[in-house]
């Protein structure tokens, strides 16, 4: 992102600009880990998590005075629990950490899931219910950008938030069997003779 007092596009001038296109101005390494964990609570329940952490490096190969390095990390919960008759119910959970970029830093955000599904005619068929983001009608999302003579913040609202159904259907049965090799006397080991 580069800011500009005045900029010439066509035959008009502009005063004020900011323009932001993508470049590849460096490099970018990242050395983390990842987590994966899942806990059967009871015979109906589960929990299940993913957690990530990373450390990551930006060369700005451009303007080496604005290298910079940062900590982000991810995490993730899945609570199911399956109910009597088919019934199952599930939440998610999704939390990204504020991500460092070239100028700035880029917003951290949550978004979550709720879904109930119903298992139909001996379990050939589903029906479920979801619910995404059901409590928030935005994912607000502000941005913090640094650059040479400027400073900007941005507020993004994504419309996040949704309501489905989803039906599914299993038609037949997929076999996959492994066809017998023919022996052949060529390959047999010479003690076997």
């Amino acid at each position: 992102t580069l800011f500009y007092p005045a900029y010439a596009l066509g035959d008009s001038m502009y005063r004020n600009v900011t323009l932001t296109t993508r470049e590849n101005i460096g490099s970018e390494n990242n050395y983390g880990i990842n987590l994966f964990i899942s806990v059967p609570v009871t015979s109906g329940f589960s929990l299940r998590s993913n957690i990530s952490g990373y450390q990551r490096y930006i060369v700005n190969s451009i303007n080496p005075g604005l290298n910079r390095s940062g900590f982000n990390y991810r995490a993730t919960l899945n609570a199911s629990y399956q109910l009597n008759n088919g019934l199952a119910a599930e939440a998610f959970g999704n939390f990204n950490s504020q991500r460092l970029g070239a100028q700035g830093n880029l917003p951290a955000f949550i978004t979550y899931n709720f879904a109930i599904r119903k298992l139909l005619f001996n379990k050939k068929a589903s029906i479920a219910l979801m619910a995404t983001n059901p409590f928030n009608k935005y994912v607000n999302q502000r941005t913090d950008l640094t650059g040479v003579n400027f400073t900007t913040s941005n507020l993004r609202q994504l419309p996040y938030r949704s309501f489905g159904i989803n039906v599914t259907y299993k038609f037949g049965k997929i076999e996959f069997k492994k066809d017998k090799i023919a022996e052949d006397a060529n390959l047999t080991s010479p003690g076997a003779q």
